[in-house]
């Protein structure tokens, strides 16, 4: 039985006959990779992903790959160098029109807020063109059954057409992040529902980068947005009170996501983002308090001034495209919340 039990756990090299344990990648001796055969696969399937131009489907298959290979390996390198490129490429064709409207130009300062409102109806046309995506996470066992507890649970204390709203508006946000993170090829769980709480989503691999954890982190907001709008939309075309108690409850949870704190939204959107950027950004939060008299801008902009200052937080090079997101979602969210 000994035999049998050490022969279960450990793996031995068919070049030098060496044993070690399952955990390895490669081989302690002579450095023979363990799955070689199953890297050759993945390459192959990844490139020819490439040359299809399924740049999601070849990042997909390359961070599986990754996960097979040594980090301190040249292959490991190669890779990840390689699918720093293809997901940089996955960030610039995403969202981005190819020109702005001259209205936008011609508004200045005001232009990055301008440009997120235009482009409102990618949100819209995504809702509509990603329909599939939406319902794929209802067809989860644990997502719809843990959605049906959160509901029963807000129904005993807001009446059933207030639940319903809530957790469906949850449900949108969430599902912006699973789009995300389906776009940059990272393997991760249905959304899980916690009454009182919100959902999580488990990831089953990381994010290679600052700019994939910020776009994967705001993407939530962004979506929670767009439902809070057509939310409003809905009450000023019907009058229904609920749906206004609904939108406006929404609007608060998806600002609340924004703060950048613990692993909320809004410390992932913070990722790669200067000291500079994050000053600016701060200074947006108090010049929307000042509009909008939200307390919770205040809690956001203490917790924004702490996180201007540990060093190793904060990374060489910025990314505009992050502040302006940043930025426009969370004017968008304080100004909705004017709305009585």
């Amino acid at each position: 039985m000994a035999t049998l039990f050490a022969s279960e756990t450990v793996n031995r090299c068919p070049s030098c006959g060496h044993s070690f344990p399952l955990s390895f990648l490669s081989c302690p001796s002579c450095g023979r990779l363990v799955h070689a055969t199953r890297l050759q696969e993945l390459a192959a399937s990844a490139q020819t992903a490439e040359s299809r131009k399924e740049v999601t489907e070849a990042v997909r298959l390359w961070r599986e790959a990754l996960e097979l290979l040594p980090p301190n390996t040249e292959q490991f390198q190669k890779i990840a160098t390689h699918l720093a490129k293809l997901s940089q490429t996955i960030d610039q064709t995403d969202g981005s029109p190819k020109e702005k409207p001259a209205w936008v130009k011609r508004l200045g300062l005001l232009a990055p807020l301008a440009l997120l409102l235009w482009k409102f109806k990618a949100f819209v046309l995504l809702a509509l063109t990603k329909g599939k995506l939406l319902v794929l996470g209802l067809t989860k066992l644990g997502t719809l059954s843990t959605m049906l507890l959160s509901t029963g649970a807000y129904w005993t204390m807001y009446g059933w057409p207030f639940a319903v709203g809530l957790v469906l508006s949850i449900y949108i946000h969430e599902m912006g992040h699973i789009y995300r993170l389906q776009r940059f090829g990272i393997r991760a769980t249905a959304p899980l529902f916690i009454p009182f709480v919100g959902a999580v989503i488990g990831l089953r691999q990381r994010a290679f980068s600052r700019i994939e954890e910020a776009r994967i982190g705001l993407a939530g907001p962004a979506w929670g947005l767009a439902a809070a709008v057509a939310t409003f939309a809905l009450y000023w075309l019907t009058g229904i009170p609920v749906l206004k108690a609904i939108a406006h409850f929404a609007t608060w949870v998806n600002l609340f996501n924004l703060l950048p704190v613990w692993q909320l939204d809004g410390s992932h959107g913070l990722a790669p983002l200067t000291r500079v950027q994050r000053g600016l950004l701060l200074i947006v939060m108090l010049a929307l308090w000042v509009v909008t008299h939200e307390g919770l801008l205040v809690l956001m902009a203490a917790a924004l001034t702490f996180r201007l200052f540990p060093a190793r937080d904060l990374p060489k090079e910025g990314d505009n495209k992050t502040l302006r997101e940043f930025a426009g979602i969370l004017i968008c969210l304080g100004l909705l919340l004017t709305i009585h």
